[in-house]
């Protein structure tokens, strides 16, 4: 529990996730934009840690998943996420560059890289709005609807 909040977890591969991070483009499925933001814009991805969640996820809660804390572990590193994108229903694995990094895992500017086998442990916190800091630069992240 956190913040009285139940945890969901689950195990997934990790997909590099570019979208929302300035070179979105070089990747032939990436998107200007993520599911949910950052004080009105897309969560660049190459600073900011986030997970992308499947759409089951969100259905499985009356909680907000949007905007929620979240980590990814990894071996022996875990990584602090917000959940910032939501991908197909047919992928349970997608961190941004800046999450797979942390976890010491590729995640080239063209979407390739991540972990192609499901051994990352995913947990989220719906209604528990992340906080991530990093750099010294604090990001406070609002709930946000699907």
């Amino acid at each position: 529990m956190l913040n009285g909040k139940p945890c969901y977890f689950w195990f997934g591969d990790a997909d590099n996730d570019v979208d929302g991070a300035p070179y979105w483009n070089k990747d032939k499925y990436g998107q200007p934009g993520t599911r949910w933001t950052y004080k009105g814009k897309p969560i660049n991805g190459d600073i900011i840690p986030y997970i992308v969640v499947p759409p089951q996820m969100i259905k499985m809660t009356a909680e907000i998943v949007g905007g929620c804390v979240g980590t990814a572990e990894y071996e022996d590193k875990i990584v602090g996420c917000v959940v910032g994108d939501s991908g197909p229903s047919s992928k349970i694995g997608e961190l941004s560059p800046a999450a797979l990094r942390e976890l010491g895992l590729p995640a080239p500017e063209n979407g390739n890289g991540g972990l192609d086998t499901q051994e990352i442990l995913y947990r989220i916190w719906p209604g528990v709005a992340a906080r991530i800091v990093r750099n010294g630069d604090v990001y406070q992240f609002e709930l946000q609807h699907s």
